[in-house]
Formats: structure tokens, sequence, C-alpha cells
């Protein structure tokens, strides 16, 4: 979070759903190619958060390398698209009922963005439910 009260998203799609991760927590972002060529250890984001009931598929992978003081580590997202700013006042918590569904504590919030909702992921919250 920057002084003015806002945070900047890079947003990408997964399976459709649109997404949004800090970027404070991303040293990198890289090809695929780029991230084996670098041994990179690499994980679907869907591996990490599981879509229940869904194959997804990426069309235009990209792999984002998260901060972390041992190795580091990338997650394998689809179609990067923009880096927001986004006031952290316009930050919607999930509702309570997202927890009783088994959601990933990794997912914690969303932001409205005209008529899209992004979910916003926090790749240093535990993933599973």
């Amino acid at each position: 979070m920057n002084i003015n009260g806002e945070v900047e998203l890079l947003t990408f799609n997964i399976g459709g759903v649109k997404m949004g991760v800090d970027t404070a927590q991303i040293a990198a972002m890289l090809e695929t190619g780029q991230a084996e060529e670098r041994g990179v250890s690499v994980s679907g984001l869907f591996e990490k958060m599981p879509f229940r009931g869904r194959e997804i598929t990426c069309s235009a992978p990209h792999v984002i390398v998260i901060k972390d003081e041992g190795d580091p580590y990338g997650i394998l997202i689809d179609r990067p698209d923009d880096i927001l700013r986004v006031s952290i006042d316009d930050i919607r918590h999930l509702p309570p009922i997202f927890a009783a569904c088994g959601c990933s504590k990794a997912i914690w919030g969303a932001v409205l963005k005209g008529e899209d909702v992004i979910l916003l992921v926090d790749f240093y919250r535990p993933a599973e439910n």
C-alpha cells in the first residue's frame, strides 16, 4: 500500500474469473519458458486454489514469481491484464458465506471496477480452506 491509501493490483484471468494480486507480492513476471530456464518451481493457481469441478486451461500462460525469503516460487496464471491502482476504501471483504462454502482463504476480498468484479488473492495466506 502506498501513502495515498491505494494498492496496485496486477489483474489476470483464470477460468473466466478476473483476479488481482498486490504487486508488492510479485518479484517478477515471466513467460513459462523463462521460469523453466531460471529453475523457478511453478505450480498452477488452480492447484493452490481448486476451482471445484472445473478443468482450467491457460490460453496465455505466464508465471508470477512470488517474493519469498526462501527459494523463489512461481504461480502459473492466465492472461495477465492491467495494473490498477485501487483505493483501500473500494475493497470489500467477502461475505461469510464464502467461508462456509469452503472457498480458499487466499481469496480475501473483491473490488468492483466498472462492470467487473475482481477477486483479490493473497499468496502469503494459506490456500487451503
